[in-house]
């Protein structure tokens, strides 16, 4: 009989009610800003603005949260990203559930180190996945520094 091994960060997790309502508030809350954040952040760090060079113009890419309603897809325009309504994605960051987009926006874990632990699932090429992991993990460094998580 085979034991499996769960690694506490790779667990579903549950929110108290209470936990859950300031999660979901904090998350709507960085789902507005990050239109802002990532028209500012090019600006902001020269390898946000090379990796939005290196995408390409008119490249999109959506961040989504399972179970939580809320999506939001980015059109890159120039040398600047912009919100695309009614586009398809080229590329997805599909977070598994709230708790797990709450860990990575809040700082208490990086994005790298939730892709190791499969926290998000992406969908579209691996070449330009490997772009917009980094540019998304330098936006939130750049506007999360004091984070533990993206101190190192």
């Amino acid at each position: 009989m085979s034991t499996k091994i769960y690694s506490a960060i790779t667990e579903p997790t549950q929110s108290h009610p209470e936990r859950a309502l300031y999660k979901q508030t904090y998350v709507n809350t960085m789902m507005a800003l990050l239109p802002a954040l990532m028209k500012v952040a090019p600006q902001v760090s020269d390898t946000v603005a090379h990796e939005t060079l290196v995408l390409g113009s008119g490249f999109t890419f959506a961040i989504d949260i399972d179970g939580f309603g809320r999506a939001i897809t980015f059109e890159q325009h120039g040398s600047s990203w912009r919100v695309a309504a009614d586009k398809e994605p080229d590329f997805v960051i599909e977070f598994r559930d709230l708790d797990y987009a709450f860990d990575v926006f809040s700082g208490a874990i990086s994005l790298k180190e939730a892709l190791a632990a499969r926290l998000f699932a992406t969908h579209g090429a691996n070449s330009k996945g490997v772009a917009i992991t980094y540019l998304f993990d330098t936006v939130l460094r750049t506007f999360f520094c004091w984070r533990s998580a993206y101190r190192r």
